[in-house]
């Protein structure tokens, strides 16, 4: 609107062209004060993963640092007490299960030299004697087999534990029974040298008039096939079921 000379208004209209301008400049002035006053807004972070965190923290010289002497000073001695202490215990169970075999072996040898007087009718105080001597020699053998045996199998108990193992027990349990069949045996032998012989004496002060010889080897022999077959392997596969359990 605008007034002309005679002092009235008259009507006066924007051409499209110069309105775009004054909308545009609108814009613009809005935008800029928009601008001014408004506040600066933060730009969100995304957090750090588990990993990114954890590789942040071994980056850290002094966290390195503290690793490394924990590693060296505790962790890495006690694996290596440990596993020594595994070889140890180790070695001595193989010890314990090499003098069983000893110990279990001594009984065939205390047969196989009873044995030679098998086909005898009798024997002499002489040959008697010297069937005790070396009888008493296997005997010496076994007993120190067998201390060995138990004091070895002691490795076979857990950490820190005083109650008694499998192990040991099976091993006391076969050593009853290897005392049961060595006392028959040295009976059979005591028998053969008291039975009478002609002329009906004997040297002992008495015997068994019912002893038979054979029939009573072959109940030795039954005893004797059990214990030193199947008793022994059975000790045997119980000892080395403690190896396979360290």
């Amino acid at each position: 609107m605008s007034i002309n000379k005679s002092g009235k208004s008259e009507t006066y209209e924007l051409s499209p062209l110069e309105q775009d301008r004054i909308r545009a400049e609108y814009r613009y002035a809005s935008t800029v004060a928009s601008l001014l006053t408004s506040k600066p807004t933060s730009t969100k972070v995304e957090g750090k993963s588990n990993t990114e965190k954890l590789l942040g923290i071994l980056s850290n010289s002094f966290i390195l640092l503290l690793l490394g002497t924990l590693l060296s000073s505790v962790l890495i001695p006690y694996f290596q007490k440990k596993q020594e202490k595994r070889k140890q215990q180790l070695s001595l169970m193989q010890e314990c299960f090499s003098q069983f075999l000893q110990f279990s072996n001594s009984i065939w040898q205390e047969y196989y030299t009873m044995k030679t007087i098998e086909w005898e009718d009798g024997i002499s105080k002489e040959t008697f004697l010297l069937q005790q001597k070396e009888r008493n020699r296997i005997l010496l053998q076994r007993y120190d087999s067998y201390a060995k045996v138990q004091s070895l199998a002691v490795a076979f108990r857990p950490e820190g534990s005083k109650t008694e193992s499998t192990q040991e027990k099976a091993i006391r349990q076969y050593a009853v029974e290897v005392t049961n069949v060595s006392d028959r045996m040295i009976d059979w032998l005591t028998a053969i040298y008291c039975t009478p012989k002609p002329p009906n004496k004997t040297p002992c002060s008495s015997f068994n008039p019912d002893f038979d010889k054979s029939s009573e080897l072959d109940k030795i022999r039954v005893l004797l096939n059990n214990l030193g077959n199947q008793r022994s392997d059975e000790v045997a596969a119980s000892l080395i079921l403690g190896f396979n359990s360290l």
